[in-house]
């Protein structure tokens, strides 16, 4: 027959046993637990260097891309453009304009579209890029009610054949075409252009 001797025993070699579980768990398990904490902030600190070596080489990249846009289209350099419309127009387009010293904005599409809109303090943008036919329209008819523009300005309408300035080619001729008309001599009225893609 089993008596409490042999209960009690067992409780305290169970307990026994825990105890020392915990305390050898307890002190190799820190040293493992400092061991994968050092590993992951080595793995971060190493990906971080990476990240920061990469981040100064893009700055030097767009450095030196800026500083070729500028040189390729120098007409660009200081002129504000102003896209109107919607779909052609992406991401791409105006980083190469920045990039080639230009100002970019994007004018609300909402008619009626009126002088004191597109310009601020007697001072007009240089270009109005137009990708809407309507505000085209409105553009073309009222083009009286803008001869107290600023010399120079251009108002370019772009096609809806012209497909979106997201390929290299179609940015390259269009920025081509914008530096080309930049070069030509100001003109004393409001200039209007018909933009039909790459040629």
């Amino acid at each position: 027959m089993i008596t409490s001797k042999y209960y009690i025993a067992t409780l305290v070699s169970i307990f026994l046993a825990l105890g020392i579980g915990l305390l050898i768990g307890g002190t190799m398990g820190q040293h493992w637990s400092v061991q994968a904490e050092d590993k992951v902030v080595a793995m971060l600190m190493d990906k971080y260097k990476e990240e920061a070596e990469q981040n100064v080489l893009n700055k030097r990249l767009i450095r030196a891309f800026t500083e070729m846009h500028q040189r390729q289209y120098p007409a660009l350099k200081g002129k504000e453009v102003v896209w109107i419309g919607n779909g052609k127009e992406v991401e791409t387009l105006p980083f190469m304009l920045e990039a080639a010293g230009a100002s970019w904005r994007k004018a609300p599409s909402a008619l009626p579209l009126s002088y004191e809109e597109m310009c601020s303090e007697s001072q007009c943008p240089d270009f109005i890029i137009v990708a809407d036919d309507k505000i085209w329209d409105q553009l073309a008819v009222s083009a009286n009610r803008w001869s107290k523009a600023s010399s120079g300005l251009r108002v370019i309408h772009i096609d809806d054949h012209v497909h979106a300035f997201d390929q290299p080619p179609s940015i390259q001729a269009f920025m081509h075409f914008i530096n080309q008309l930049s070069e030509e001599h100001a003109h004393e009225a409001i200039r209007f252009y018909h933009y039909s893609g790459v040629e």
